[in-house]
């Protein structure tokens, strides 16, 4: 919110490494509704549906004229609502910490309304709708050769990482 906690402690040091200490051994920990309270006077959540990410990637890109990526979606529209939703007076600012590119299926997807030909030809589709050149490292896989192939079920993986040890 618009007033910061400084250097203030919510709970303190001895409260967090219960907290943590809960986590690690029941594999989770609860607050009570006096510390939620606590908590909310301070922080407020967003969150952002797969339609509105899309929505987000869209706008962004034909009215902001940024190519963002899913993540950077979720908090540009997190942003947006949370500007409108307390009238926030003052600027924010939405930090990127990924490549449209790392997403590129997705991010060709929300913009065009169609599924990229492959995963592996995503980003040269987006390369082609936006004109945004996307990172050489990225351009640079076209051509090599495929190391690993196939998937494994999340319930298959202790077994297939005991046969390849």
């Amino acid at each position: 919110r618009a007033e910061a906690i400084g250097k203030k402690k919510l709970f303190g040091t001895k409260k967090t490494a219960e907290y943590m200490k809960s986590l690690s051994e029941c594999g989770r920990y609860e607050l009570s509704a006096e510390e939620l309270a606590k908590i909310n006077e301070h922080f407020v959540g967003y969150y952002t549906t797969e339609e509105e990410t899309s929505a987000a990637i869209r706008d962004a890109y034909e009215n902001k004229k940024r190519l963002i990526d899913t993540h950077t979606a979720v908090a540009y529209n997190a942003a947006r609502a949370y500007m409108n939703d307390y009238k926030a007076e003052r600027r924010m600012l939405v930090v990127s910490t990924a490549s449209a590119y790392k997403f590129a299926a997705d991010v060709y997807s929300a913009l065009t309304g169609k599924e990229a030909s492959s995963d592996l030809e995503a980003p040269y589709e987006l390369e082609a709708y936006t004109g945004v050149k996307m990172p050489s490292p990225i351009s640079a896989l076209r051509g090599k050769p495929t190391l690993h192939e196939g998937t494994i079920k999340a319930d298959e993986m202790e077994a297939a990482t005991l046969d390849f040890a």
